[in-house]
């Protein structure tokens, strides 16, 4: 699905837009879910810089195969989700239903 969006010439109006990029977040898949969210015509808004930037920080499994300990991934992970935490409750995705979605999962 995501290969069939990016092709779009409007990738934002494909019916299964955000339904793709909520299945990626629960799956991880940060970069995907930037990718898409760059063709998004409001990526230069506040939230979407916002969201974008949280999802650059989120921290990745593959950084276990990199050397790091499941101690140090976990304090990495636990941090990040305070910041998301910190921004929903702030509002910074509130003007956006569906980046606030995403920040929920998150």
């Amino acid at each position: 699905m995501f290969l069939e969006i990016i092709r779009e010439e409007q990738p934002e109006h494909h019916p299964l837009y955000w339904d793709t990029i909520y299945r990626l977040v629960l799956q991880g898949q940060a970069d995907h879910v930037r990718r898409l969210l760059s063709l998004h015509s409001s990526k230069h808004s506040k939230a979407f810089s916002s969201m974008d930037e949280l999802l650059k920080k989120m921290p990745q499994h593959t950084q276990l195969f990199r050397g790091h300990s499941i101690a140090e991934f976990d304090m990495k992970w636990r941090h990040w989700r305070d910041e998301c935490e910190r921004r929903l409750e702030e509002g910074e995705f509130s003007s956006y239903g569906n980046l606030e979605t995403i920040g929920k999962v998150m």
